[in-house]
């Protein structure tokens, strides 16, 4: 079986692979320097950032570790539905050939799981490049600004059974990812010519959101335990931004082809409307990155001229992991582009010979990843702007100032992503739109 599924996922081709080998490098990685803070002692020796050295507020740089997993782990999800027409067809080929229902969903788990653990394994490569970039030194003078960048210990690491558990997880977790998209290979192998039309996506996000509102006033106490509180609340909030995606693009498809008369914008809107989960998936990390965007465009806001210099370096390298973020998701757009343009392709070969150009075409990929990026952008960096200037001495100011810059740069930032996204798979679009797309099967 082994033999049959490395078969499988050279056919899927080493660009897939790859990239799937490197969006587990980069989750193992991070959460080896997740671990690595959690076991770091109080009596350590080398000079790291102020944030990191206190106790009180290295769980917060843990909880944030973790949550740069998230935009890596949905490009692997986009990745694994790479060519996802390609893909039913070989796995219903093999239940013409015998094959039963759940050895082809081990097949195709078998598929994805080779390179996740080879990436799961190279993420201690990652880690070891992290902790060079970004690890604490003896001496202090060899930092532009002192220490306040180094968050990365290295007198203190995940041990050798520690790493293992980290490499296994996350290759388990990637698996999973290939097994659960085997799932659409029903039980007749000629499903995979007669999808059910799924229904419309529901709004379930929305009860973590009011549950997280409930949780605000504890977070805001100063009882013992509430920084826990107030990590699940982000967690919630992060999460239900997550699960909202495909509603939120369903609604704003819907909406759109209502009230426009755009053959691009009406192209678009049915795009999404046919597939909302797979739009969805493809935008989910912009919303929570927008969360913590605007949360730090409020915090820089309320801390810029404070004298501890530390604020403002703990904010730059959230701003700089949120920029490297932003390219991954980036990168699932584009990925969810060339998937769009691969299972669609006689669809766009029809409409280049009715005379739409190019141009238009590529409008109308651009419009379909930023009629559900942009509202998510904006929903989640107010969201992250509101809370901070609310606990300061003069809310009101800073809470207008930080609605108007949080949104407007994450916004112009996620629309930048969106174009170059689309102009990253402009041959696969040009492929798509030849006429030889035309011919029947």
């Amino acid at each position: 079986m082994f033999s049959l599924a490395w078969t499988l996922a050279r056919a899927g081709g080493w660009a897939r692979s790859l990239l799937l080998a490197g969006c587990t490098a980069v989750v193992s990685g991070l959460l080896l320097v997740a671990v690595a803070l959690l076991v770091l002692s109080d009596d350590f020796d080398e000079q790291l950032a102020s944030f990191v050295r206190d106790g009180s507020t290295r769980g917060g740089v843990i909880f944030a570790v973790v949550l740069l997993t998230l935009p890596p782990l949905l490009l692997l999800d986009q990745a694994v539905r790479l060519g996802t027409a390609n893909r039913d067809r070989r796995l219903a080929a093999l239940r013409v050939a015998g094959a039963t229902t759940s050895e082809v969903r081990r097949l195709g788990a078998i598929e994805v799981g080779i390179p996740v653990t080879v990436g799961a394994a190279l993420g201690t490569g990652v880690f070891a490049l992290l902790r060079e970039l970004l690890g604490g030194r003896q001496d202090d003078s060899s930092w532009p600004g002192g220490s306040n960048y180094a968050i990365v210990p290295t007198v203190s690491g995940p041990n050798a059974w520690q790493t293992v558990v980290v490499v296994v997880a996350v290759a388990v977790v990637g698996t999973y990812v290939g097994w659960h998209a085997s799932r659409a290979v029903v039980e007749s192998p000629f499903g995979v010519t007669r999808r059910q039309r799924q229904p419309a996506p529901r709004p379930w996000g929305l009860a973590l959101l009011a549950l997280a509102v409930l949780l605000i006033p504890t977070a805001l106490s100063t009882d013992h335990g509430t920084d826990f509180v107030a990590f699940v609340v982000i967690a919630l909030v992060i999460v239900a931004l997550v699960l909202l995606a495909p509603w939120v693009a369903y609604r704003m498809a819907r909406r759109l082809q209502r009230r426009t008369a755009s053959p691009t914008a009406l192209i678009a809107a049915q795009r999404i409307m046919a597939d909302p989960r797979a739009a969805g998936r493809a935008a989910a990390a912009i919303g929570g990155i927008s969360l913590v965007s605007g949360g730090v465009v409020s915090f820089v806001l309320d801390v810029w001229g404070n004298e501890d210099s530390s604020y403002l370096a703990g904010a730059t390298l959230v701003a700089i992991a949120l920029l490297v973020g932003l390219l991954v998701a980036a990168g699932s757009m584009a990925v969810h582009s060339v998937e769009s343009l691969l299972d669609r392709r006689r669809e766009v070969a029809f409409l280049a010979a009715t005379g739409m150009l190019d141009s238009e075409l590529e409008a109308a990929s651009r419009r379909e990843i930023t009629l559900v990026a942009l509202p998510l952008a904006a929903g989640g960096s107010i969201l992250g702007a509101v809370p901070m200037p609310l606990l300061t001495g003069d809310p009101l100011a800073e809470l207008l100032l930080a609605l108007v810059l949080g949104p407007s740069v994450t916004v112009g930032l996620v629309w930048l992503a969106a174009v170059l996204s689309v102009r990253a798979v402009r041959p696969w679009s040009r492929r798509a739109a030849s006429p030889l797309n035309l011919r029947t099967e």
